[in-house]
């Protein structure tokens, strides 16, 4: 009897903090960054490739930065941005693609440094596969002036499932073996 009381007490009580979990907070985000490893030789004819997990859903756009050390000097220097969906490469743009540095007629293979960014629609970073991958491709301008290098960062607010949600659906999944096993108890 006492049993079947403490059961039938532990269920409420379970029931009652799933409910008031499941009220707190709606719309949980954090910001997330997530940088690739640095890749070297960064000129016309090598294409670099960052492979990315993607681990929770933009609430906004994504801001993706290119931090590179290259031959960018020029205005007609630039990279081109491309992200995998589905089958294929989807162009973003370039980037260091408005850079005018010496640009009376002088020629130069000088190394510039710097960071760009392009902006990633929340419908296209929503839609990738879990493990996505973006790549780099120096336009024919871009001369090999010695040492290169570049990496990818990708920040944006994710959303981060709701600790009431957790709790209640765990809360719920409790009070349900308790009764399941006041139920196998009794036959």
């Amino acid at each position: 009897m006492v049993i079947n009381f403490l059961q039938k007490i532990s269920v409420v009580t379970v029931s009652a903090a799933a409910i008031c979990f499941s009220l707190i907070g709606t719309n949980m985000a954090q910001a997330a960054t997530f940088r690739s490893e640095t890749q070297n030789n960064v000129y016309r004819g090598n294409t670099l490739e960052f492979t990315f997990e993607k681990l929770n859903k933009a609430i906004d756009d994504v801001t993706l930065s290119v931090f590179a050390e290259a031959d960018l000097d020029k205005a007609w220097e630039n990279i081109g941005v491309s992200i995998y969906l589905g089958d294929s490469f989807t162009d973003l743009g370039n980037v260091f693609d408005s850079h005018i540095s010496n640009w009376g007629g002088i020629l130069s293979d000088q190394l510039t440094e710097g960071v760009d960014t392009i902006t990633i629609s929340k419908s296209i970073f929503n839609s990738l596969d879990e493990i996505f991958t973006i790549k780099l491709t120096p336009n024919s301008n871009v001369n090999n002036s010695g040492s290169s290098y570049a990496y990818i960062e990708l920040d944006y607010v994710e959303k981060v499932p709701e600790p009431g949600t957790v709790a209640g659906l765990s809360l719920l999944g409790l009070g349900g073996l308790i009764i399941k096993k006041k139920h196998s108890s009794v036959s």
